[in-house]
């Protein structure tokens, strides 16, 4: 149903949303050593859907197999249908291959992820709540949402590069 409704089929990966009429916005605000939380937003016409996402801790890696998360940036999303999880989301770019199945799916814990995004409507340190009910609100987006970009962003990266840029002013 989320495929369906990012207008992502089996086959096709996503398109960049350059028609303006989605954006799935995560934006990385706390992280321990077991994991990185984040605030999720996602917009698209009369669509508003805000949670958490839990992922594991940093650094952040491309490489596949070491329980890193995913660096900040643009990620196509496409539908996944694997062995232990189908009809989820994966997400991936230039950097981060296709083939390294990070996830959008549900769990609350560290131990619930290998990578992977687990989404939830609570958070607290190293868990994400109701993250199936998060997880079917996002399935649930509307038809009308064709186009999917995830843009994952470090705020604390932002707000170090931001400070750089006032103290050379």
């Amino acid at each position: 149903a989320l495929m369906k409704a990012l207008g992502v089929s089996a086959t096709t990966p996503a398109a960049p949303a350059t028609t303006g009429k989605i954006a799935l916005t995560v934006t990385r605000f706390k992280q321990t050593k077991l994991s990185t939380t984040s605030q999720l937003e996602l917009v698209a016409p009369g669509v508003k859907v805000k949670g958490f996402i839990l992922e594991p801790s940093g650094p952040s890696t491309t490489t596949s197999g070491v329980n890193k998360r995913i660096p900040a940036g643009t990620y196509k999303l496409a539908r996944h249908d694997g062995g232990k999880y189908k009809g989820v989301v994966n997400a991936y770019n230039s950097s981060v291959p296709r083939s390294r199945a990070i996830l959008i799916h549900q769990g609350n814990t560290p131990d619930n992820t290998v990578g992977c995004l687990l989404v939830g409507s609570t958070q607290s340190i190293d868990f994400v709540g109701n993250s199936v009910t998060k997880l079917k609100e996002l399935m649930e987006t509307k038809e009308e949402t064709e186009n999917l970009l995830m843009e994952k962003m470090d705020r604390w990266e932002y707000l170090e590069d931001l400070a750089k840029r006032i103290a050379e002013q």
